[in-house]
């Protein structure tokens, strides 16, 4: 096992990097800003992406074999949930209504398994991957703004109200990477020991350009991942208690809450009386945007395949596929369910989402033992998990191929496993010479 040279610590880098940019860049804006135009079809894809992801998969897999202990230590601490995610999905090509397009969606995620795995420690450890994914969003972040304000016709979405989206496909995707700009800008602050006022001025623009994307959600998942993050950050007194009494605390109060409200009204509340206050604040209805009707129409095809599902990535296939008969009931065509649990249940069944809810717990349990290591980078990796897993009861994004939040789920579980193990094997003591064996 030979040590880690600067062109295998750069090429994993760039790994992490353009599988970002790659699935974050709109090409149809890159397109449109030369004058050019190009069509990105549901089923087929572009064959542009084909090509940035079968480049990546390919050094990925140099790399993993120039490296092949590592690498081969770091699968066998994949999250195993996930691979249990994978194992069904590709099982479930056999009663896909698109085997073909089945078994491509499940590659890719193979793939980004396969860059977690060759380019994470001692490559890129969870930290490093953090300043990676830092740096590579905030050049998106700031390329989008010069965009949409030197070509609002490309970089604004006028439907919207003018909220920004830059070179990305949609105001949500820049309001999302802003939010995690937030996140990671507030932890180089306080914890990474960069430079204080570069870093506040990244926070701000961060910030400024959320506002301009104008993504309620992406406000509310950037409030509370920095909550977390900030609430996790430090030891408190009686610090492996403290959690655990929060979480005691909060739910007395409901309790008490629920109580009063029953005595004075003869009723428990509606979910408009708990929700609507706090909805309120990011201008959302409590269905959230109409989304309670799209989530209804999904749950009849729900009905039909409730254990094993209809097929991974095999429903939101455009006109005339599985999902037509949505569109005829809305009159406009949904790419998702805008909840990826529901997608989940709906592709791969009560199976897929008991896997999935197994993958989130195991990544977590990581993280609490990454606490005892690294806390700064634990509590900032924690703050990201809580920013996806509420992002993904409005927008579908876990286990979604290559789409970010996925691709970084993928990355930050691999790069924890790894940096555990590797702590865990330098903390071992070393054996004892042969000759001193029996006196120990």
């Amino acid at each position: 096992m030979h040590a880690p040279t600067h062109a295998e610590r750069r090429l994993a880098r760039a790994l992490i990097a353009l599988s970002a940019v790659f699935t974050l860049v709109s090409t149809q804006a890159l397109f449109a800003l030369a004058g050019l135009h190009e069509s990105h079809h549901i089923v087929d894809g572009s064959w542009l992406r084909q090509l940035q992801y079968g480049s990546l998969f390919a050094a990925a897999a140099w790399l993993a074999w120039r490296r092949r202990d590592e690498a081969w230590a770091a699968l066998l601490r994949v999250n195993p949930f996930l691979l249990g995610v994978l194992a069904l999905g590709l099982a479930s090509a056999l009663w896909s209504a698109a085997p073909d397009i089945t078994v491509k969606r499940i590659a890719l995620v193979v793939g980004l398994v396969l860059i977690g795995t060759a380019a994470g420690p001692p490559l890129v450890d969870a930290r490093q991957l953090l300043r990676t994914v830092l740096a590579t969003l905030t050049v998106l972040a700031a390329l989008s703004a010069a965009v949409a304000v030197a070509a609002p016709s490309v970089g604004t979405d006028l439907a919207l109200g003018g909220a920004w989206r830059g070179i990305l496909w949609h105001k949500n995707m820049l309001g999302s990477i802003c939010a995690f700009c937030t996140v990671l800008w507030l932890w180089a602050m306080l914890d990474d020991r960069a430079h204080p006022g570069r870093c506040l001025a990244g926070l701000l623009f961060s910030v400024f350009v959320l506002v301009m994307a104008r993504s309620s959600t992406a406000l509310l998942v950037a409030a509370a991942g920095s909550a977390i993050y900030l609430l996790l950050r430090r030891r408190y007194w009686a610090d492996r208690h403290v959690l655990p009494a929060a979480a005691l605390l909060c739910f007395v109060a409901a309790l008490v809450g629920l109580h009063f409200f029953y005595v004075y009204a003869n009723r428990l509340p509606t979910w408009d009386e708990l929700a609507g206050p706090v909805t309120a604040l990011f201008n959302k209805s409590t269905d959230l945007t109409g989304r309670s009707e799209l989530w209804d129409l999904v749950l009849l095809s729900v009905a039909h395949r409730p254990w094993l599902g209809v097929g991974y990535g095999a429903f939101w296939l455009g006109a005339g596929g599985p999902s037509q008969y949505i569109a005829d009931a809305l009159h406009w065509m949904p790419l998702t369910a805008h909840n990826g649990y529901l997608d989940i249940l709906n592709e791969l069944g009560a199976a897929g989402l008991a896997l999935m809810a197994g993958m989130l717990v195991w990544h977590l349990a990581q993280l609490a033992r990454l606490m005892r290591v690294d806390r700064q980078t634990a509590a900032v990796h924690l703050g990201l998990l809580a920013l996806m897993a509420i992002n993904n009861f409005s927008e579908s994004e876990l286990l979604k191929d290559v789409l970010f939040q996925n691709i970084f789920f993928i990355y930050s579980s691999t790069a924890v496993s790894a940096t555990l193990h590797l702590h865990r094997r330098r903390a071992a003591p070393a054996p004892a010479p042969m000759g001193l064996r029996g006196y120990a």
